[in-house]
């Protein structure tokens, strides 16, 4: 099995995955229909789909533990079938 390394030969099982850049000291209890794109915002996030993929090839890496970040990750709509989707087909989820 391959190992995602670097070119001076570190390994990396662990990675911090950012599926949002969103961060305004708004949380889910203060955001509970989730994030809202407002006119002019021209932020664009990691489709599930996407997610999905590159959560595939680094588990095919060696990575065995990801941590969701970004912000505040839970405020996509689609957090719980992007965890479900990662529970799936992957080992650890943090």
């Amino acid at each position: 099995m391959k190992i995602l390394s670097d070119t001076i030969g570190r390994k990396f099982p662990y990675i911090r995955l950012s599926i949002t850049d969103v961060f305004n000291n708004r949380f889910t209890y203060c955001l509970p229909q989730g994030y809202k794109k407002y006119p002019g915002d021209m932020r664009i996030f990691l489709t599930a789909e996407e997610i999905s993929r590159l959560v595939k090839a680094l588990s095919e890496l060696g990575v065995c533990k990801i941590r969701l970040t970004g912000g505040e990750p839970t405020v996509r709509k689609d957090f719980f079938d992007i965890l479900k989707d990662m529970k799936q087909n992957f080992c650890k989820i943090y």
